[in-house]
Order: structure tokens, then C-alpha cells, then sequence
């Protein structure tokens, strides 16, 4: 329905009109810093997550305490920040080869391309700009090709 009125599929659970397209989750698909606000809120710096109190009396109580009001933070290891990378740029925008490549040092074609043959064969996705995206049939099996490659780049590459 929303394909048929000129909303586009910009990413696995988000259609828009041409220009409308969230600005905010882009931050999130492609792994950039954002800075969390507010009680509950999730920020990432640097390599490292964090989440804001949910309790707003907590919250208020450790920043009027000049204390970062954090219930939790998780260092991203090379391997949690490599799959996060792969599993958010397929599920929106696309998996930019040349990307994925000078940032862990993983050329994808050399090492699966009878793997990526076979997805671009079966119409689950097509390669434009060096961009491996994702079509709409692709986007509901998105899991099952995001497991395939992140099994062949553990079976081939030191992750």
C-alpha cells in the first residue's frame, strides 16, 4: 500500500515520502556518536555504550550531584562493532563495500562470491555504488543473509 502511494522503503520497518526520511535514526544505522538526554536515553562515544537511568528521580539525583547519571556502559569490541556495522547498513541504507573494507580490513567479494552471487541472483539485493543494499524481498530474510556473512567473515577473517 505504502510502496503503491509514493512512500519509499528506506529502511527494513520505515517508509517515507521522498525527502521525509528520519535524520535522527541515521545516526544510530551508521554507528555514529550520539549524545543521550534524558532518563533511559542511549548514547554512543567513542566505542563505548551507555544508557541513562530510566528512573527520573535517579536521573535528577546524580546529575544535581555533578555525576553522570549512567546505569550501565558496554565497551564494543572490534567484533561487536564490526556486526553492528553489517547488521544496521544492511537493514537501512546498504553494507558500503569500501567501507567495510578500509574500516576492518574485510574485502566481502573476495572472500564469498559465490555467497554474494547467489543473493544478488535471487533478487535479495543488488550492488550500486560499491553499496551492497538490501531489496524488499531481501529485507525479509535481512537475518538470514546478516548470519550468512557474518559467518563466512568469521570462517575467513580474524575477527
Amino acid at each position: 500500500y505504502l510502496a503503491d502511494n509514493s512512500f519509499l522503503q528506506y529502511e527494513i520497518s520505515n517508509f517515507a515520502l521522498e525527502g521525509y526520511h528520519s535524520r535522527h535514526n541515521q545516526k544510530y544505522w551508521t554507528s555514529q556518536d550520539v549524545i543521550a538526554f534524558g532518563p533511559s536515553a542511549v548514547g554512543l562515544a567513542s566505542g563505548v555504550r551507555y544508557k541513562n537511568y530510566s528512573d527520573l528521580k535517579e536521573y535528577i539525583t546524580l546529575l544535581g550531584q555533578n555525576e553522570l547519571p549512567n546505569e550501565y556502559t558496554e565497551n564494543l569490541d572490534r567484533k561487536l562493532q564490526l556486526t553492528e556495522h553489517i547488521f544496521l547498513s544492511l537493514r537501512s541504507s546498504g553494507l558500503n563495500l569500501e567501507q567495510l573494507n578500509s574500516k576492518f580490513g574485510i574485502n566481502l567479494l573476495a572472500i564469498a562470491p559465490v555467497e554474494i552471487s547467489q543473493i544478488l541472483n535471487a533478487a535479495y539485493a543488488s550492488i550500486s555504488n560499491g553499496t551492497l543494499k538490501l531489496s524488499p524481498k531481501g529485507y525479509y530474510i535481512c537475518d538470514e543473509i546478516t548470519l550468512k556473512i557474518l559467518k563466512i567473515i568469521e570462517d575467513f577473517a580474524d575477527v
